[in-house]
């Protein structure tokens, strides 16, 4: 089942979304898209970390989309990351 994120940017979210990427890259996921809208996916192989899903950015808000998470982390865990990452 997917879930739904909604975060304000507090930086410029060109800034904002080449931290994430290179963030997400330093675990495995990969990003593909503009400063709209994109999806990721990735992960460590073998490790049930793999996590898939969509982003848009409209103005100074983005949204986020995961249909698929890692199995060790709660659905609350996942969005306290994403808001201490994002908007922290």
């Amino acid at each position: 089942m997917a879930r739904t994120f909604v975060f304000l940017l507090k930086d410029d979210p060109a800034t904002k979304l080449d931290q994430i990427r290179a963030a997400s890259a330093q675990v495995g996921i990969v990003f593909h898209g503009d400063l709209r809208e994109g999806w990721f996916s990735g992960g460590i192989p073998g490790t049930g970390l793999d996590t898939r899903g969509i982003y848009r950015i409209v103005g100074n808000r983005i949204t986020i989309i995961i249909d698929q998470k890692p199995y060790l982390y709660t659905w609350e865990q996942i969005e306290a990351m994403l808001s201490g990452f994002i908007e922290g």
